[in-house]
């Protein structure tokens, strides 16, 4: 038995591509590796990695905004 839900899962990991698609196509010039790089570093995978409800159910959008608000740069 899982701790956690399939769908609740693939949930987290589809935004997180989204976050990433996002990224790539908003920021051309930038690099997405490196975003993901910072990204997987941060406070926000930090809580989705200990299943802090709140950040696991956000949208994209809503995780960049949280990773502005933390001034992740990449």
């Amino acid at each position: 038995m899982r701790a956690y839900p399939q769908d609740y899962l693939n949930d987290v990991v589809e935004n997180q591509g989204k976050l990433f698609d996002f990224v790539a196509q908003n920021f051309p010039r930038k690099d997405t590796e490196d975003f993901i790089k910072t990204y997987m570093q941060s406070k926000t995978r930090k809580s989705i990695d200990e299943a802090q409800a709140y950040v696991n159910t956000m949208s994209a959008i809503e995780l960049w905004a949280t990773l502005s608000k933390q001034k992740i740069m990449f």
